[in-house]
């Protein structure tokens, strides 16, 4: 026998059912594949018990395409994507310590002579702008003088 006279006459068939609990009734919604409606409602019946199916439709393959075209995917649980985010973002710290050069001894050592440097060309520049001043206002005296 070939799979395709074995599915040529199953089809699929969308079914309300009452389901009875003590003095609870609920209302549910399932699908089965059976040969006709008559044997749809048989082997709902058999499932649920008697006076539990509601209504029975069958549902096409043009039916299926546009329920699929229409599915909306499931939501993230949003404790999995915030791991997610977690593990990326503690991985990406990790990539940059890795990447992050560490200072030698020598470097630090060469810093350090080179802010003292600036540090004394700083000092010098200091005293020769004071000495300059001191000299401009000597010159200047000297000049209120003469002019009297």
């Amino acid at each position: 026998m070939k799979i395709s006279e074995i599915v040529a006459n199953i089809y699929l068939y969308s079914a309300t059912i009452r389901i009875k609990r003590e003095n609870l009734c609920a209302m549910a919604k399932t699908v089965i594949f059976a040969d006709g409606m008559p044997q749809a409602k048989a082997l709902l019946t058999s499932a649920y018990g008697e006076g539990s199916v509601i209504s029975i439709n069958r549902i096409f393959e043009s039916e299926l395409i546009e329920a699929a075209k229409h599915f909306i995917k499931p939501r993230i649980v949003p404790g999995i994507y915030k791991h997610d985010l977690l593990r990326k973002k503690l991985l990406q710290q990790v990539k940059l310590d890795a990447m992050r050069v560490m200072p030698t001894t020598a470097d630090i050592d060469a810093a350090r002579n080179e802010f003292e440097t600036q540090q004394k060309r700083m000092g010098l520049e200091y005293a020769k702008a004071v000495k300059d001043k001191q000299k401009w206002a000597e010159i200047r005296k000297c000049r209120l003088r003469d002019s009297k």
